[in-house]
């Protein structure tokens, strides 16, 4: 078995305390990976998976902001992972993250992230040159060590590990997939997400990836602004039996409320679709 290493980091200035753990790209015991990032899953009673990019995401438009009061409705109680670094949905999700905890000390919310180790800076404080920042809200973090490097460089090495410790954290409890803006490696993310029987929601108007999946599943034959996301999705998406996993809301038009609500029910779905499966095996 390789041996993973495990740290701890403290933001002195707010005394946060967050797991750093380093293992390579394929986990032995991603159930032994989730503990070492302090993952509980009694603590929580839902799993919400960011799934989604950073480039072309305006900081502080109006549409992230309305993004970031759909998440502050729909973390309390639940584990969220996403890609860790404090950049495009992931730092809409950190700022939401950051809003609950400040406003209520009772919201019980963990944030964990899983980067490639050698993009990213597990310190709390100012960052090494060219490498980015995790949220200040990170719980756990697991850093993917790998020298594979491919389309994106390192980017996406670290998407088997994430979702090998995603697949660990929602066996009893359940989950949703919000997909955000994105390209390639989003892509990459939504089919791991289908592999893994998980409803997704799509946020049409979010940009790249999701406005792409969303011209293809509302079956829009429209000039794609991205061919190649538009070309990789379709011939995935049109080759399965998995469409029914896919839920598309327009993030211009629809009201926070209303997102929200189309999420909640999802994820009660999955809670009741567990809780049969749990009374027929006891039967």
């Amino acid at each position: 078995m390789v041996s993973i290493e495990v740290e701890n980091k403290v933001d002195v200035a707010t005394s946060h305390e967050r797991k750093v753990v380093r293992a390579p790209e394929h986990l032995s015991d991603p159930a032994q990976t989730l503990s070492e990032m302090g993952f509980v899953a009694s603590t929580y009673d839902g799993v919400i998976v960011i799934s989604g990019g950073a480039a072309a995401m305006q900081e502080g438009s109006d549409l992230n902001s309305k993004i970031k009061t759909v998440l502050e409705s729909l973390f309390p109680g639940k584990a969220v992972f996403h890609g860790g670094t404090d950049s495009g949905i992931m730092a809409i999700a950190n700022g939401a993250i950051t809003t609950l905890r400040e406003s209520s000390a009772g919201i019980t919310v963990g944030s964990f992230g899983v980067s490639p180790e050698i993009h990213v800076e597990p310190h709390f404080g100012p960052t090494e040159d060219g490498k980015y920042h995790l949220g200040d809200q990170v719980d756990g973090e697991l850093l993917v060590q790998s020298d594979v490097t491919g389309e994106w460089g390192n980017w996406g090495n670290e998407t088997g590990a994430m979702y090998q410790v995603i697949d660990g954290a929602t066996k009893n409890l359940p989950s949703v997939a919000i997909v955000c803006n994105g390209g390639g490696i989003t892509l990459n993310e939504v089919f791991a997400n289908m592999d893994q029987g998980r409803p997704m929601i799509i946020l049409e108007g979010s940009g790249r990836a999701a406005d792409e999946i969303a011209r293809i599943i509302n079956s829009d034959d429209s000039q794609p602004v991205d061919a190649k996301l538009h070309d990789k999705f379709s011939q995935k998406y049109n080759s399965g039996e998995k469409k029914g996993l896919f839920t598309v809301v327009d993030v211009k038009s629809m009201t926070e409320q209303d997102i929200a609500t189309v999420i909640q029910a999802k994820l009660a779905e999955q809670k009741n679709t567990q809780a049969d499966s749990v009374q027929f095996t006891r039967q």
